[in-house]
């Protein structure tokens, strides 16, 4: 009776070590994501299946969560973490484990009746998730979806128009530029099929995944060449290095010489605090900081997001926000999406979850622009 195997044989599986102690505790070494030229490293993916008898009680030590950014120590499980686990790799639930001294993850589960358990960080989202996505909506009068580069191994990257494109406003929404933080695809899909049965005041354009090599290897942060496709945005990207943000610079460029660039545009993230990252350069920009608290206002008054935004303090150069204010005077910002806890559901978030908060979105963006007119 107990934990037979590992397995990570299968579609977004997380890189990982593993074996069995005497007691018969797993211990779970998960591989970092390394930052090209830089001492930095990430580990916030873990996803895998366990295999065994039924019944059985495991309990796992998961480590490897000393994480180094801009030169500092940080681990992303200080106060533990909520963990998805399904039998069936479809029907997700939530079990939380807690941080060691050592600063491993202390996770216990039960095997079903199958035998099988997966074991994720966030409920996954596979690049057959956004495949399946874009087949059901293709062909639909509303939609054009358009090929506008590749990754550095070669996936193609989309993005997708939802609406008419002579809507009076333009939104830009982009997703999985670090590839273990699917809530923002689960957004994505709800607001999408939202706006698809209920025609807003605005034109959806939307980039769903944007480090499809991240998500396909299982990867914490960087892309393939070891960059972090949420940074570097004050300067044009390198196309050997990043070009995913390539892909989306030209597509802005191509917008730009026709007038048409977006009035808003947010790059959605997973973190532990769910705030909307406005960073403030020096300047004047009285004006893009209105709009930042109307957006908080809109999406407190129309969704279940109650996190707030960042100080008036806060700056993050280099990041998708600032560089498209920056670069192309887009009121642009990070939006973070909380994955341990959900104050506005008093719950620890799933991708329904966050599929609700896609759909109520589109009132909070019909209410935004019309502040506009």
């Amino acid at each position: 009776m107990g934990l037979d195997y590992i397995f990570t044989g299968f579609e977004n599986a997380s890189p990982i070590q593993w074996e069995l102690d005497e007691s018969g505790v797993a211990h779970v070494a998960l591989i970092y994501d390394r930052e090209r030229l830089s001492p930095n490293r990430a580990v916030l993916h873990w996803h895998f299946q366990l295999q065994g008898s039924a019944g059985s009680e495991v309990e796992l030590l998961i480590k490897n969560f000393d994480n180094i950014w801009n030169g500092k120590m940080g681990s992303p499980i200080r106060n533990g973490a909520a963990c998805a686990v399904s039998e069936d790799g479809e029907n997700w639930s939530v079990v939380n484990g807690k941080k060691t001294d050592e600063n491993f993850l202390d996770l216990k589960v039960t095997l079903p009746s199958s035998g099988t358990l997966y074991v994720a960080r966030i409920e996954p989202y596979r690049i057959s998730d956004h495949v399946r996505l874009l087949a059901e909506i293709q062909g639909h009068r509303d939609v054009m979806i358009e090929e506008v580069g590749h990754t550095v191994e070669g996936r193609g990257i989309e993005v997708v128009r939802i609406g008419r494109e002579d809507a009076p406003y333009r939104l830009l929404l982009r997703a999985r530029a670090h590839p273990w933080e699917t809530g923002g695809n689960w957004v994505l899909e709800g607001l999408i099929r939202e706006v698809l049965e209920n025609t807003p005041n605005f034109c959806l354009y939307v980039m769903p995944m944007c480090n499809k090599d991240g998500v396909a290897h299982g990867g914490s942060r960087f892309n393939s060449m070891g960059k972090d496709l949420n940074r570097d945005w004050d300067e044009p990207a390198d196309p050997v290095l990043a070009p995913e943000n390539v892909a989306l610079e030209q597509w802005l460029d191509r917008m730009k010489e026709k007038d048409m660039l977006p009035h808003l545009a947010i790059d959605f993230h997973n973190d532990s605090s769910g705030k909307i990252h406005v960073s403030r350069p020096d300047g004047n920009y009285e004006t893009y900081l209105n709009r930042m608290a109307r957006l908080e206002h809109v999406l407190t008054e129309h969704t279940w997001f109650t996190e707030g935004s960042t100080g008036s303090n806060f700056k993050n150069a280099g990041t998708f926000g600032e560089g498209l204010l920056m670069r192309y005077d887009i009121a642009a910002c990070i939006m973070e999406l909380n994955c341990n806890w959900s104050a506005g559901l008093s719950k620890a978030p799933l991708g329904a979850d966050w599929m609700l908060m896609g759909q109520q979105m589109r009132q909070a963006f019909i209410a935004y622009f019309d502040d506009l007119d």
